[in-house]
């Protein structure tokens, strides 16, 4: 049977998806699963096998790991495959054997490109202590320790916080420059979002969690505890209407202190988002 590579990509691309998937995953890490899922990254592909159980439909694909837990397994693979397809993973344990386990597809979701994101759920469940050591490190990807990897910098009462972005609302209303741009930025009030900067470079990549301020298709305010230059790149996550988390890569074009140790900052969006998906239409209004 052949056995095809629709992702085809390299390692830095490979590190560079699992670093924004488990940044999207960070507001969720207490959902409805029942495991919690440990890095799974391996140094090479894997081989899964859609349809197993039928001659005429299986098919064999190269795929990458991400995560993996006692009751499902995350895949990187290089197109959709549809909820509840039989898979068989063939998995290579800790003492070289290659072990068969079988389970379906419980949701598939694009990345970018054509890599998509597969969780598996496993038909039983798995001894991980066949496949990963427990000497191995978790890295910062671990459920259990990955929100407290994201620093909050603001640090200021929320009545402050209000304050603070009452002056930011007023003095946009006497801003030209405000009034003149091409989009009209809406409320964009709520809990905190998180922000990774310099998420490509692991030598300078923070990851924190900020206060949104407004919105718009092109790009987004929020309030940050330190200076930010202009120019660095981004990837912010923000919840949509559904309660799910899209990862949004962008730039940050603009810093400014509004009080004390207190930022305003401003991301231009890579690409627009759809308004719709994030905002009711009739709430907000036009702010800074």
């Amino acid at each position: 049977m052949e056995c095809r590579d629709l992702l085809r990509i390299d390692q830095v691309t490979y590190e560079s998806v699992i670093t924004e998937l488990r940044a999207s995953a960070v507001p969720t890490v207490d959902s409805r699963r029942r495991d919690e899922r440990v890095p799974y990254a391996l140094p090479s592909a894997m081989v899964v096998i859609f349809h197993y159980e039928s001659v005429d439909e299986r098919e064999a694909f190269q795929v990458r790991p991400f995560d993996l837990s006692p009751s499902g397994m995350g895949i990187l693979h290089g197109q959709f495959v549809y909820q509840s397809t039989p898979v068989m993973a063939l998995m290579k344990n800790l003492g070289g054997q290659v072990e068969r386990v079988t389970g379906k597809v419980a949701h598939t979701r694009l990345v970018r490109g054509r890599i998509h994101a597969i969780g598996i759920t496993f038909d039983e469940r798995l001894d991980l202590s066949r496949f990963i050591s427990k000497s191995d490190p978790v890295g910062e990807g671990h459920p259990a320790q990955v929100l407290r990897d994201w620093t909050d910098l603001v640090k200021v009462p929320p009545r402050e916080v209000d304050r603070i972005l009452r002056d930011i609302d007023n003095r946009a209303a006497r801003c030209e420059r405000a009034k003149n741009r091409a989009e009209a930025r809406h409320c964009y009030r709520g809990n905190a979002m998180l922000v990774v900067f310099n998420p490509e470079n692991a030598d300078t990549r923070a990851k924190f969690r900020v206060i949104p301020s407004d919105l718009s298709a092109g790009g987004v305010g929020f309030l940050h505890g330190t200076f930010v230059h202009p120019g660095t790149p981004c990837q912010l996550i923000l919840s949509d209407l559904h309660g799910q988390s899209r990862v949004v890569r962008g730039l940050v074009v603009r810093c400014e202190l509004a009080k004390g140790r207190v930022h305003a900052v401003g991301v231009k969006f890579e690409h627009p988002i759809d308004l719709n998906e994030f905002r009711e239409s009739d709430e907000g209004h036009k702010a800074a």
